[in-house]
């Protein structure tokens, strides 16, 4: 039933090609790829928590955390205390961070073109739901 050859390998590998393509695409806006999906996150539903995005992005507190301040850092987000909590802070995108809108949509567009090349609208949903299906397999492990 199951394949001796080494998917996780061939999963490795994919997600460090992706990495590195989207490591090349981003430089001149100094974001890093994981950057890039929080920024994108933002620009679409702005003011979310450190918690919201952990939960949207599926990483860690502390990794966020880093995220938020090297983006901060660089002028793109700004945190505001929240009404709310006043030990939680939301996440808004600066007048510079919205600079990088399109840059961040053409970058998304171009890597999932390249994704779909040579896949036929049938092919690429079977692969989203395969690789889906595969995700929840291990996260369930």
């Amino acid at each position: 039933m199951a394949s001796r050859d080494p998917i996780g390998l061939l999963l490795r590998d994919l997600h460090l090609e992706v990495t590195n393509y989207l490591t090349k695409l981003l430089a001149p806006v100094r974001l890093a790829p994981e950057q890039h999906l929080l920024m994108a996150l933002l620009l679409e539903q702005e003011g979310l928590s450190q918690n919201e995005i952990a939960n949207h992005l599926s990483k860690d507190k502390a990794s966020v955390a880093r995220m938020i301040a090297s983006l901060e850092n660089k002028g793109y987000i700004r945190k505001v205390i929240s009404k709310q909590d006043r030990r939680s802070v939301n996440v808004f995108v600066t007048e510079e961070g919205r600079k990088l809108e399109t840059i961040i949509n053409e970058v998304t567009i171009k890597l999932n073109e390249i994704i779909e090349t040579g896949l036929s609208a049938s092919e690429y949903s079977t692969l989203k739901t395969l690789l889906t299906r595969v995700q929840n397999n291990v996260k369930d492990a």
